[in-house]
């Protein structure tokens, strides 16, 4: 009836038995098609006093569940029906909210799909992924535009030959078995494998290449994956350094030896200086001495002056060559650097320089408590 189509939406119902009876005149399957269209999610099973196979057929065919003939069916069946009716319902609808949420994943499958090729294909670096048979699942613009190809449908044993790849020498064609993508395929995992690459447009690519196997869920083999990076560049610029490197090493080693030559030179004019000239120098300071001690009586005042000038400046010279002798050897020494008071250093050296000259007077002025750290020993040959 209308009310009870009505009552459908609103109310729960796991059922809804539907009898049609010849003697009344209703055998419309019409009221089927509006139970089914008003509460779809709710089953319907037909009960009728017509044996009609085409009637059965079509009720079935617009919705209903079943169709049961009065007079040949017991409440057994009647009731089996029924279960089996809300159980097919329950199945269809679980079937139903599984095959949406098939699509819901398969949906996001495609959207993260999508977003990692848009990652792969926006890579710098060069990605190359092949089956277990060698095909290429994937090549990204930028390993076709290093490589100077892209994929191609051939063997991997034709890869060397075919992309032109050589050993880091160059000159030696790449193995076929040792190529990283092919061992990436056996299971191998590996980084900065250097590939050389002589591109269709004569130039040379070096490239540094990372490789890992591809692996299905439950782990087994299933390919190969390399990522590379075009190391031309770096490459270029490490062998400028190396040779930069070995010119200065030269120009240290050629500075060294004219430093060598120097200090042997430094040396040889020292020895000249203190043997050949200290002779001379005491020659002139002993006979100086000599016409003061025996014939001082017999000078004037201005000869003894001229006499003891010349004394004082053979002296002198004789200094000179000390001091000369002194930095020869504090050139040659080896620095100890230390903590050391600069104060005391200083000090020290200014009452030795008094000691030696008390004639001149000189008013020196030093900070207490300075420390540095150097070679004292040095410092006080070169100040003295």
């Amino acid at each position: 009836s209308e009310a009870g189509l009505a009552r459908l939406p609103a109310a729960h119902f796991d059922i809804v038995l539907c009898y049609l009876s010849q003697s009344g005149g209703n055998t419309n399957l019409e009221t089927v098609r509006q139970l089914r269209e008003t509460a779809p999610d709710i089953p319907v099973i037909v009960l009728s006093d017509v044996t009609d196979e085409d009637l059965a057929i079509s009720a079935v065919k617009i919705g209903a569940q079943d169709y049961l003939v009065q007079g040949e069916c017991d409440l057994n069946l009647i009731e089996r029906s029924i279960r089996y009716a809300i159980e097919r319902q329950q199945a269809q609808k679980a079937l139903a909210m599984q095959h949406a949420e098939l699509g819901d994943s398969q949906q996001k499958l495609l959207e993260q799909t999508h977003i990692l090729e848009s990652i792969l294909l926006s890579l710098s670096d060069g990605v190359i992924v092949a089956n277990k048979d060698g095909q290429f699942l994937f090549f990204n613009p930028a390993g076709e535009q290093m490589v100077g190809l892209g994929a191609a449908d051939i063997r991997p044993e034709e890869w060397p030959q075919h992309y032109q790849l050589y050993l880091s020498d160059g000159v030696t064609p790449y193995p076929p078995n040792e190529l990283p993508l092919v061992r990436a395929m056996r299971g191998e995992s590996f980084v900065n494998e250097e590939v050389i690459v002589s591109r269709a447009d004569d130039t040379t690519v070096s490239l540094s290449v990372n490789g890992s196997p591809l692996r299905d869920p439950q782990g087994n083999l299933n390919g190969g994956t390399i990522v590379f990076r075009d190391m031309t560049e770096a490459k270029t610029a490490d062998r400028e350094i190396r040779r930069l490197n070995t010119e200065l090493e030269k120009r240290v080693r050629e500075r060294t030896a004219e430093l060598a030559t120097i200090n042997d030179e430094l040396e040889a004019f020292c020895y000249s200086v203190s043997h050949d000239l200290r002779r001379p120098l005491r020659h002139l300071d002993g006979y100086s001495l000599t016409l003061l001690e025996g014939y001082r009586d017999k000078l004037d005042d201005r000869g003894i002056e001229f006499l003891e000038n010349v004394r004082s400046a053979a002296q002198h010279m004789g200094e000179l060559i000390d001091a000369l002798l002194r930095m020869s050897r504090t050139s040659r020494g080896q620095v100890r650097r230390k903590q050391f008071n600069l104060s005391k250093t200083v000090q020290l050296i200014s009452r030795q320089l008094q000691h030696r000259d008390p004639q001149r007077e000189v008013e020196v002025h030093i900070n207490d408590d300075i420390f540095v750290l150097g070679d004292p020993d040095l410092l006080a040959a070169a100040l003295e």
